[in-house]
């Protein structure tokens, strides 16, 4: 599996909703929002 900049952090959760790349980041966001 090819770790994608910044993304590569990204919660398994947000990846399986196949959002697109710009989506998947504000859901990163969100989460480590939510979690901080």
């Amino acid at each position: 599996m090819k770790k994608r900049g910044r993304n590569s952090g990204m919660p398994e959760e947000c990846r399986s909703w196949g959002l697109r790349e710009d989506l998947v980041d504000e859901c990163n966001t969100a989460k480590i929002k939510a979690a901080g």
